[in-house]
Protein backbone atom coordinates (compact mmCIF):
# COMPACT_ATOMS: atom_id res chain seq x y z
CA UNK A 1 0.00 0.00 0.00
CA UNK A 2 1.50 3.31 -1.06
CA UNK A 3 -1.17 5.59 0.35
CA UNK A 4 -2.17 7.72 2.13
CA UNK A 5 0.04 10.39 0.63
CA UNK A 6 -2.05 13.09 2.18
CA UNK A 7 -0.05 16.19 1.37
CA UNK A 8 1.31 15.20 -2.03
CA UNK A 9 0.19 16.99 -5.14
CA UNK A 10 2.64 14.91 -7.18
CA UNK A 11 5.52 12.58 -6.35
CA UNK A 12 8.15 15.31 -6.81
CA UNK A 13 6.49 18.16 -4.87
CA UNK A 14 7.85 17.27 -1.41
CA UNK A 15 11.40 17.71 -2.73
CA UNK A 16 10.71 21.41 -3.19
CA UNK A 17 11.64 21.61 0.51
CA UNK A 18 15.32 21.15 -0.40
CA UNK A 19 17.24 24.40 0.03
CA UNK A 20 18.61 24.35 -3.52
CA UNK A 21 15.18 24.02 -5.17
CA UNK A 22 12.82 26.58 -6.64
CA UNK A 23 9.52 25.91 -8.37
CA UNK A 24 9.51 26.12 -12.16
CA UNK A 25 6.61 25.86 -14.62
CA UNK A 26 3.88 23.26 -14.67
CA UNK A 27 4.75 20.40 -16.99
CA UNK A 28 2.57 17.75 -18.57
CA UNK A 29 3.13 14.13 -17.56
CA UNK A 30 4.08 12.14 -20.67
CA UNK A 31 1.33 13.53 -22.90
CA UNK A 32 -1.33 12.66 -20.34
CA UNK A 33 -3.88 14.96 -18.74
CA UNK A 34 -1.93 15.15 -15.51
CA UNK A 35 0.57 17.80 -14.56
CA UNK A 36 3.35 18.28 -12.06
CA UNK A 37 5.37 21.28 -10.98
CA UNK A 38 8.92 21.15 -12.35
CA UNK A 39 11.66 21.73 -9.82
CA UNK A 40 14.71 23.81 -10.62
CA UNK A 41 17.88 22.82 -8.75
CA UNK A 42 19.92 26.01 -8.61
CA UNK A 43 22.73 24.94 -6.28
CA UNK A 44 24.35 21.80 -4.94
CA UNK A 45 21.75 19.33 -3.71
CA UNK A 46 21.91 19.43 0.08
CA UNK A 47 19.57 18.08 2.70
CA UNK A 48 17.22 15.21 2.34
CA UNK A 49 16.66 12.28 4.61
CA UNK A 50 13.33 13.27 6.09
CA UNK A 51 11.36 14.76 3.22
CA UNK A 52 9.33 11.73 2.16
CA UNK A 53 8.80 10.50 5.71
CA UNK A 54 7.40 13.88 6.76
CA UNK A 55 4.88 13.76 3.89
CA UNK A 56 3.48 10.29 4.56
CA UNK A 57 0.96 9.57 7.30
CA UNK A 58 2.83 6.42 8.30
CA UNK A 59 0.83 6.00 11.51
CA UNK A 60 -2.16 5.10 9.31
CA UNK A 61 -0.28 2.37 7.48
CA UNK A 62 -0.10 -1.32 8.42
CA UNK A 63 2.96 -2.98 9.96
CA UNK A 64 4.49 -3.83 6.55
CA UNK A 65 4.66 -0.27 5.27
CA UNK A 66 5.46 0.60 1.66
CA UNK A 67 6.21 3.92 0.02
CA UNK A 68 6.78 5.27 -3.50
CA UNK A 69 9.63 7.57 -4.46
CA UNK A 70 11.01 8.57 -7.86
CA UNK A 71 14.09 6.80 -9.13
CA UNK A 72 17.02 9.11 -9.93
CA UNK A 73 16.96 8.90 -13.76
CA UNK A 74 13.28 9.84 -13.98
CA UNK A 75 13.79 12.58 -11.39
CA UNK A 76 16.63 14.14 -13.41
CA UNK A 77 14.83 13.72 -16.71
CA UNK A 78 11.71 15.54 -15.51
CA UNK A 79 13.41 18.49 -13.76
CA UNK A 80 15.98 21.24 -14.30
CA UNK A 81 19.43 21.97 -12.93
CA UNK A 82 21.58 25.00 -13.60
CA UNK A 83 24.25 23.60 -11.25
CA UNK A 84 24.94 20.28 -12.99
CA UNK A 85 26.81 20.33 -16.28
CA UNK A 86 25.59 16.91 -17.39
CA UNK A 87 22.58 14.67 -16.84
CA UNK A 88 25.00 12.09 -15.40
CA UNK A 89 26.05 14.48 -12.60
CA UNK A 90 22.44 15.37 -11.89
CA UNK A 91 21.36 11.70 -11.70
CA UNK A 92 24.22 10.81 -9.35
CA UNK A 93 23.55 13.74 -7.00
CA UNK A 94 19.84 12.94 -6.93
CA UNK A 95 20.65 9.29 -6.21
CA UNK A 96 22.72 10.34 -3.18
CA UNK A 97 19.87 12.47 -1.85
CA UNK A 98 17.30 9.72 -2.52
CA UNK A 99 19.53 7.22 -0.71
CA UNK A 100 19.29 9.37 2.43
CA UNK A 101 15.52 9.30 2.00
CA UNK A 102 15.50 5.50 1.59
CA UNK A 103 17.65 4.94 4.69
CA UNK A 104 15.38 7.23 6.71
CA UNK A 105 12.31 5.35 5.50
CA UNK A 106 13.81 2.00 6.49
CA UNK A 107 14.57 3.39 9.95
CA UNK A 108 10.92 4.44 10.18
CA UNK A 109 9.80 0.87 9.49
CA UNK A 110 9.14 0.85 5.77
CA UNK A 111 9.70 -2.64 4.33
CA UNK A 112 9.14 -1.87 0.63
CA UNK A 113 10.30 1.10 -1.39
CA UNK A 114 8.72 1.34 -4.81
CA UNK A 115 10.92 3.32 -7.17
CA UNK A 116 8.80 4.84 -9.92
CA UNK A 117 10.53 5.03 -13.28
CA UNK A 118 8.11 6.21 -15.94
CA UNK A 119 10.84 8.00 -17.92
CA UNK A 120 12.62 4.70 -18.39
CA UNK A 121 9.54 3.05 -19.89
CA UNK A 122 8.44 6.08 -21.89
CA UNK A 123 11.79 6.40 -23.69
CA UNK A 124 13.16 2.85 -23.34
CA UNK A 125 15.08 2.93 -26.64
CA UNK A 126 16.80 6.24 -25.78
CA UNK A 127 17.52 5.67 -22.09
CA UNK A 128 21.11 5.30 -20.91
CA UNK A 129 20.61 2.11 -18.91
CA UNK A 130 24.18 2.31 -17.58
CA UNK A 131 23.30 5.66 -16.02
CA UNK A 132 20.06 4.20 -14.63
CA UNK A 133 22.13 1.39 -13.08
CA UNK A 134 24.69 3.81 -11.62
CA UNK A 135 21.94 5.85 -9.97
CA UNK A 136 20.21 2.77 -8.58
CA UNK A 137 23.53 1.36 -7.32
CA UNK A 138 23.93 4.45 -5.16
CA UNK A 139 20.30 4.66 -4.06
CA UNK A 140 19.91 1.00 -3.04
CA UNK A 141 23.35 0.40 -1.47
CA UNK A 142 22.89 -0.95 2.09
CA UNK A 143 19.16 -0.18 2.07
CA UNK A 144 17.57 -2.93 4.20
CA UNK A 145 14.20 -2.92 2.47
CA UNK A 146 12.90 -4.46 -0.73
CA UNK A 147 13.20 -2.09 -3.65
CA UNK A 148 10.91 -2.55 -6.62
CA UNK A 149 11.32 -0.58 -9.83
CA UNK A 150 7.91 0.27 -11.30
CA UNK A 151 7.54 1.15 -14.99
CA UNK A 152 4.56 2.76 -16.67
CA UNK A 153 3.83 4.90 -19.74
CA UNK A 154 5.62 2.42 -22.01
CA UNK A 155 6.58 -1.12 -22.94
CA UNK A 156 9.95 -2.26 -21.55
CA UNK A 157 9.82 -5.81 -22.94
CA UNK A 158 12.54 -5.20 -25.56
CA UNK A 159 15.05 -4.28 -22.84
CA UNK A 160 13.89 -6.67 -20.12
CA UNK A 161 17.17 -8.61 -20.01
CA UNK A 162 19.11 -5.41 -19.20
CA UNK A 163 16.47 -4.28 -16.72
CA UNK A 164 16.64 -7.58 -14.84
CA UNK A 165 20.30 -6.78 -14.07
CA UNK A 166 19.45 -3.56 -12.24
CA UNK A 167 20.26 -3.49 -8.50
CA UNK A 168 16.68 -3.75 -7.22
CA UNK A 169 14.71 -6.56 -5.57
CA UNK A 170 12.18 -6.70 -8.37
CA UNK A 171 10.59 -5.09 -11.39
Amino acid sequence: MCDPLLQWDDIFRPFAKLKSVKFAALNRNYEMNTFYRRLSFENKITGGGNIVKSNVASNLLPKNKAVCIPEPYTFAERHLSSKHKTKDEFVIDLAKMLRKEALSLVKAGFKLIQLVGPSIAYNINKVDLDLVKDGLDILTRDVKAKTVLHFYFGDVSKKIERLLDLPVSGL
